[in-house]
């Protein structure tokens, strides 16, 4: 082979070898990722399925036959549970209308629906719903709507933080911090670490409140003020919930559950699992572990019916109707 031959080889062949390492370089470059997904899931879904085991165990020790017989009959109670999934649909229209200020509005249904995506499907999986029909509104597109839900999200996440920080405050007013503490091993660590990231929010929303978002500050604290008094107006719907099923308990031992409950919400894994095993362990309820789980079943059926039957509300027939036939050109022409 003379040299000539030899260079036209290697052009021939440089393309071949460059495809197969730009192959292998896509392929490490995305392997971690899916080694990390993999690892992250697994431990989510290991530890999902722990503590589902546990709750099994504990209440099959309890007695499914004391649980059913414990469920709540009042209608009042069930009653609650729509406020409670009604009042922050109202509160989020509202806090729209004061961060958008604009005539248009999305349908009530798209804030039903929005609501019930983030709570039953994913958490802020409504949000891309949600920005879908904000960008349709006369005067908006997407990067107006994109602006208007990125501020109302800062903002709640502003207010969820202070919120945490007035229930633990409250905590240590009523005297209960110790109990709090001693619920599990790991709970001084995990309140310390709530405590650190609420207050880390509300500093870092403070101060860098104008880098963040655009809002006025005065139209931000009264969103932020509507999220507070949703979140008060949720816990005392809770509270009225919670003191029909096990009447006569204080209010600093309630003021203790909220607290684990929100706390609870924001495990990534199972919230509402998590908050029921603490809850059935908490002292201080004057009631016996039958009412407490029939009380914490019930309530999270009842909210997961309710969310059913508002997408069953807000879903779109319009599919169903029947569809006029095509007419062409020499429709009627014999």
């Amino acid at each position: 082979m003379n040299p000539t031959q030899s260079h036209n080889y290697a052009d021939q062949k440089a393309p071949i070898m460059s495809a197969k390492a730009w192959l292998f370089l896509a392929v490490k470059a995305v392997q971690p990722f899916f080694q990390r997904k993999a690892i992250k899931m697994s431990i989510r879904w290991t530890a999902f399925l722990g503590i589902a085991t546990y709750l099994f165990f504990k209440l099959s020790s309890i007695g499914w036959l004391n649980i059913i017989e414990a469920l709540p009959t009042s209608p009042e109670f069930y009653l609650l549970s729509l406020a409670f999934v009604c009042l922050p649909i109202m509160a989020e229209r509202l806090a729209f209308k004061m961060a958008a200020n604009t005539i248009s509005m999305p349908p009530l249904k798209i804030f039903i629906k929005k609501h019930i995506i983030n709570k039953a499907v994913m958490n802020y999986t409504g949000e891309g719903y949600f920005l879908h029909h904000v960008s349709r509104l006369k005067g908006m597109n997407l990067g107006s709507a994109a602006i208007i839900i990125k501020n109302l999200a800062l903002v709640r996440t502003f207010a969820a933080n202070f919120w945490i920080l007035l229930l633990i405050l409250s905590v240590v007013i009523f005297g209960n911090s110790d109990t709090l503490h001693a619920i599990t091993p790991v709970a001084p660590f995990v309140t310390n670490l709530v405590i650190a990231i609420a207050v880390g929010v509300c500093i870092g929303g403070l101060i860098f409140f104008r880098k963040l978002t655009r809002l006025k500050l005065g139209i931000a604290g009264k969103i932020a003020t509507i999220y507070v008094i949703r979140s008060i107006l949720a816990a005392g719907i809770l509270i009225l919930q919670w003191n029909m099923v096990l009447p006569g308990t204080p209010l600093g031992v309630w003021v203790l559950f909220l607290t684990v409950f929100f706390i609870a919400k924001k495990s990534p894994i199972g919230g509402d699992l998590v908050f029921v095993g603490v809850a059935l362990t908490l002292p201080g309820l004057n009631g016996d572990g039958a009412s407490i789980a029939a009380m914490l079943l019930t309530i999270a059926v009842s909210l997961q019916i309710i969310y059913s039957l508002g997408l069953l509300f807000t879903y779109d027939y319009s599919w169903l109707k029947p569809r006029r036939p095509f007419k062409t050109a020499t429709s009627g022409v014999q």
